[in-house]
C-alpha cells in the first residue's frame, strides 16, 4: 500500500511539473527569428533531459556558426530534444550559454519545411 501511495504521489508530483509552464500566445516564426540570437536547422548529437543537449549545426540561418551548439535546459519551460533528430531551432543567448523554450518556434525538421524555405527566401 505505501508503494503505491508513493508511486501515485509521485506520478501526481511530475503532472504538477508538467502543467507548470503556462505559455502565452507562441509568436510568429517572423517574429521568434528577429528575437533570437541563433537561427539554424540542427540535428541532435547528444541530449541530458531538463540539463543540455548538444546539437551539430547543418544550416545556420541567423548566429549559429557552422560547427556545433550546446543548448541549456532552463525552468519548466525547456525544451525536450530527441537524439539524432533534426530540428529548426530558435534560440536565445543569456550569459555564456543559449537557451531554446517549448513555448517558441522551435520544433522537429520534418514540421519545418515550408517555415524554413520562408526564412531564407527573406
Amino acid at each position: 500500500m505505501k508503494k503505491v501511495m508513493g508511486l501515485s504521489l509521485f506520478v501526481l508530483g511530475f503532472a504538477n511539473l508538467a502543467m507548470a509552464c503556462d505559455c502565452a500566445l507562441a509568436p510568429s516564426p517572423d517574429v521568434e527569428f528577429k528575437e533570437s540570437n541563433a537561427v539554424f536547422v540542427g540535428e541532435v548529437l547528444e541530449t541530458k533531459v531538463w540539463e543540455k543537449t548538444r546539437l551539430q549545426v547543418l544550416y545556420n540561418l541567423k548566429g549559429a556558426g557552422d560547427e556545433e551548439i550546446e543548448i541549456v535546459a532552463t525552468g519548466m519551460c525547456g525544451f525536450i530534444f530527441e537524439l539524432k533528430e533534426k530540428y529548426l531551432v530558435y534560440a536565445k543567448k543569456e550569459k555564456d550559454y543559449f537557451t531554446v523554450t517549448s513555448c517558441g518556434q522551435t520544433k522537429k525538421f520534418s514540421a519545418a519545411t515550408e517555415e524554413i524555405k520562408h526564412l531564407i527566401t527573406k
